[in-house]
């Protein structure tokens, strides 16, 4: 499975949180999962928006989600506490709730660190150090969601 996973033989797709107007499964790029040294590797994986390519990618996709659910670990936050996540070292997620929106719902600060700011850059057209997330955008960008907020 390990030797699978470390080939282009999967297609992610591009979240909703991430300003994906069409966030479906297998609509981003292809990749490997797993890369880096066999002692210490790298991964990029989202069971959500992530499917194999071929049927052996497909197996190796669903033995890695089951690895994963098998050792899953919960972190229970308390108000102030910080977790900062390595996404290429620990696949991550949070549990589902029904929203009151009555001001007592959770709230969680996204920050994300980039290792080569080429790449922002690039891709944002500009050369700033600190990029502003305007909740109008965010707003916008997911109105066309059918499936509620996440």
């Amino acid at each position: 499975m390990v030797r699978v996973l470390r080939t282009p033989s999967f297609v992610t797709g591009i979240d909703y949180s991430f300003g994906s107007e069409n966030a479906v499964c297998g609509n981003g790029p292809r990749l490997s999962i797993l890369s880096g040294g066999n002692d210490d590797p790298l991964m990029v994986f989202d069971p959500d928006l992530m499917v194999g390519v071929g049927e052996e990618s497909g197996r190796a996709i669903k033995a890695l989600k089951g690895e994963l659910d098998r050792n899953r670990k919960g972190v229970v936050l308390k108000v102030g506490d910080l977790l900062i996540i390595d996404n290429l070292k620990a696949v991550h997620g949070r549990t589902p709730f029904v929203a009151r929106y009555d001001g007592g719902d959770r709230w969680l600060q996204r920050l994300v660190v980039k290792r080569d700011l080429r790449v922002v850059e690039k891709n944002l057209g500009r050369k700033k150090r600190i990029l502003t997330w305007v909740a109008d955008q965010f707003l916008n960008a997911n109105s066309r969601r059918t499936d509620g907020p996440r």
